[in-house]
């Protein structure tokens, strides 16, 4: 467990893609996609928080702090900024609730040489919802929002996130479930 990082999973959105059910809660092989994101940073984080618009009372069932922006929600940024609130370190990892392949290692990975914001580059590009961050960075987040700025990727530039080549891990392990389809693939 790496000491003074706490982790933020956003299960939020609109799930479009998902026909608006909630796809933290979805089960992927029996289990809820969110279950696999905690089962993985479990041994790495001190503390997780979920960040999530609705369902709360479903996802406190995990026994982990939930944060809320109901009401206020202006997309990830605000879901971050909420659940930034209830974390316990100054460095969070940053991680979406349908990324069932998420690395073992992934924090380790994400701070080997690097310090400040960093963001992880996949085969498939840049994953700005799979970054370190820290609370100076959070704390830019309400400017963004009044500015109607609510780009994660354009809010991680803003804070100089540097690209962390993470193209050599399994091609899989940024891979994120979008559609029900994928569900049962």
């Amino acid at each position: 467990m790496q000491p003074n990082i706490s982790a933020i999973i956003l299960a939020g959105g609109k799930a479009s893609r998902m026909n608006h059910v909630n796809k933290g809660l979805q089960l992927f092989r029996d289990k809820p996609l969110i279950q696999y994101v905690i089962e993985r940073l479990q041994g790495q984080v001190d503390d997780i928080v979920i960040s999530a618009n609705a369902d709360i009372d479903r996802y406190q069932k995990f026994g982990l702090q939930v944060a809320s922006d109901i009401g206020t929600s202006k997309g990830p940024l605000s879901g971050v900024q909420a659940a930034a609130k209830l974390t316990r370190h100054d460095v969070i990892l940053v991680t979406a609730c349908d990324m069932p392949f998420l690395p073992t290692n992934i924090v380790l990975e994400l701070q080997s040489g690097t310090e400040g914001v960093v963001v992880a580059e996949s085969n498939s590009g840049i994953e700005p919802l799979v970054s370190l961050v820290n609370q100076a960075a959070i704390a830019t987040i309400q400017n963004r929002i009044d500015e109607g700025k609510l780009s994660v990727l354009s809010w991680l530039n803003q804070n100089n996130a540097t690209r962390k080549d993470l193209t050599r891990l399994d091609p899989e392990a940024f891979y994120n479930i979008n559609s029900l389809d994928e569900l049962f693939d």
